[in-house]
């Protein structure tokens, strides 16, 4: 609620106002805990086996995925709210025009991402059986990498669930390929910062195409 107040009231740039407010919470977390953990010892066993149990023979994580998934599909497609979202991504001038409620839809965007990212936080607590103020520390920059190299565009208005899950998988394997080629620590996180530039210009040069040659169309059809 906050990230998006700061984004769609105040007018902050998103990304630096997301990486802004997950600093102070990173901060509020620490004074809050005074730099202790929370280690398996303090935790139910009914916790825990939310990350070892299984339904119909598939593990717990693994339907939560698949819930979270089909919510973002039918979410993102079949309702007025997503598709308001693609709107604003596209172009919130133009959106504004069409009478979309653009502040409002951003925060409610923002609330529903941030709703969605703490229940990663605590299956993430679960699958570790540790909490502490440093988890997961600049692992945002492997959901921005697994998301541009799913098709998403950086500057938003376009993109699918179906492309985030494939860039996700993709992401997930090239991390576990590289420990066990015996790849440096140091060169693992050169490689994914690689990884990310190449998929952002490549992102941004697809972009561009299709906007030229939407631009050459809308040229043609006014000269006819």
């Amino acid at each position: 609620m906050i990230s998006g107040f700061v984004v769609a009231k105040l007018r902050i740039f998103p990304l630096i106002g997301t990486l802004g407010t997950c600093d102070v919470f990173r901060g509020v977390i620490y004074l809050f805990s005074k730099g202790e953990w929370v280690s398996q010892t303090d935790m139910t066993d009914q916790f825990l086996k939310i990350s070892t149990s299984r339904f119909l023979g598939i593990n717990y994580m693994v339907w939560f995925a698949i819930i979270i998934v089909a919510f973002g599909f039918v979410f993102l497609g079949h309702t007025r709210l997503g598709r308001h979202i693609y709107a604003i991504g596209n172009s919130e001038e133009s959106a504004k025009i069409s009478g979309i409620h653009t502040d409002r839809d951003k925060w409610l965007a923002y609330i529903i991402s941030g709703g969605i990212a703490g229940l990663a936080g605590v299956l993430w607590v679960c699958k570790y059986a540790n909490a502490q103020g440093t988890t997961a520390n600049a692992f945002e920059l492997n959901v921005i990498a697994s998301v541009v190299l799913g098709g998403v565009a950086i500057t938003g208005g376009s993109g699918t669930v179906t492309g985030v899950v494939l860039g996700s998988l993709l992401f997930g394997i090239l991390s576990n390929i590289l420990p066990l080629i015996q790849v440096s620590s140091f060169w693992q996180r050169a490689i994914r910062g690689t990884v990310i530039l190449v998929s952002v210009v490549i992102n941004s040069l697809v972009a561009r195409r299709a906007a030229r040659k939407a631009l050459e169309r809308r040229e043609l059809d006014e000269s006819f």
